[in-house]
């Protein structure tokens, strides 16, 4: 059952705050599960009566329609002015932010609120809970509570026309593919291409790629993007091999670690490997504190097995640093553009960047760095 149809009383509610000329806090709230508790569970059971509780006695008029191991859905109604209703989402933060006693022991919940206003914007159930859900996909780790704005409707639907136009995209094998060389400072010559996927939203303009590739990820549909663009990539590569441009070439392809686990990933790589002796591909992974390690290391060294090349993308930054390295023998690390586009006139980034060069050098692994535009660099 949706949050909306939990409401309970929220209709009736509303029509009374609407004839007092009031309004209405809709809140929705996550937090920590409990320990031993999945999330996701819709059970009273397993959030504590406290919490309930200090709720009830320190908020008038607060309903709870729905609760879940991870979840608080509820509303307070009516409510005298909107800045009464964002100073109630506030209090509820900060009274579900104590620590509440679980056997004995202290568990911080560790919430974040959503909330969102009865008014013109949201007149039904359905629509304040849709609201009171952006509001709470907008918060992040310094905005533990934010209240709806109009504007992150507008972005969700553009979010959703984007994800629909995408995906009948990619069914249609629309994607397209740019090529980013990789020089040698050694010979000058053209040594490997980075593999970068474009679109073209028919009667919008090209589409960052940052963009649509979180949006492909969240639809399922990145492993059949990557794999149409490394083909298109494959066929671009044989003819620059075939002009007598170069002899042979790496073809890097970034990889995210579940990219890297799906289940067809290393078959797609196989096939890419042996299509032609010239043309190696490479896998560029920017490692993730998130999924299995192991698994992603064990599929990494049977691509490897067969020809394909392991870089580590972003090298020096986050979780990209000398641990991964020992745990899988890569070939090769990529120095983020970021870091190369503050070299020049910065001698702290540009002793940063010798450090990171020297590092992986006594590791013997290939340099790649990204970002490299003028003379000064």
């Amino acid at each position: 059952m949706s949050p909306s149809k939990m409401l309970g009383q929220l209709p009736i509610d509303l029509v009374r705050a609407d004839e007092e000329e009031k309004t209405a806090l809709v809140f929705r709230v996550t937090f920590r599960p409990l320990p031993g508790r999945s999330a996701g569970q819709i059970d009273r059971v397993f959030v504590p009566s406290q919490i309930e509780e200090r709720l009830r006695n320190d908020v008038p008029n607060v309903r709870l329609a729905a609760v879940g191991a991870d979840e608080l859905v509820g509303y307070v109604a009516p409510v005298g002015r909107r800045s009464e209703g964002e100073e109630l989402a506030s209090s509820i933060l900060s009274l579900l932010s104590v620590p509440i006693d679980v056997e004995g022991l202290p568990h911080q919940l560790s919430p974040r609120l959503g909330g969102a206003l009865f008014d013109r914007e949201n007149p039904t159930a359905d629509q304040l809970i849709q609201a009171a859900t952006l509001a709470l996909e907008a918060t992040d780790s310094s905005r533990a509570v934010t209240m709806f704005h109009p504007y992150q409707r507008v972005q969700f639907e553009r979010h959703s026309s984007m994800a629909h136009d995408l995906r009948n995209a990619v069914l249609n094998n629309e994607p397209t593919v740019a090529l980013q060389p990789s020089y040698s400072t050694g010979s000058g010559e053209i040594t490997a291409l980075k593999v970068m996927a474009r679109w073209d939203r028919k009667g919008r303009g090209q589409v960052p790629p940052a963009e649509f590739v979180e949006i492909a990820s969240e639809l399922g549909v990145m492993h059949l993007l990557n794999r149409q663009v490394l083909q298109q990539a494959l066929f671009a590569a044989a003819d620059l091999l075939n002009e007598g441009l170069m002899q042979q070439m790496t073809l890097w392809i970034a990889a995210s670690p579940e990219e890297i686990l799906h289940p067809d990933f290393q078959q797609t790589v196989g096939d890419a490997v042996r299509l032609d002796e010239r043309i190696r591909v490479g896998l560029e992974l920017n490692p993730s504190p998130h999924g299995s390690a192991r698994d992603v290391h064990d599929a990494i060294r049977a691509m490897v097995a067969q020809g394909a090349r392991a870089s580590i993308g972003d090298f020096g930054r986050g979780w990209a640093n000398l641990d991964v390295i020992e745990q899988l023998h890569y070939d090769s690390v990529r120095i983020d553009r970021d870091l190369s586009r503050q070299m020049a006139g910065n001698q702290r980034v540009g002793s940063t960047i010798r450090s990171l060069v020297a590092l992986a050098k006594l590791h013997d692994l290939e340099v790649t760095i990204a970002g490299i535009e003028n003379a000064d660099q």
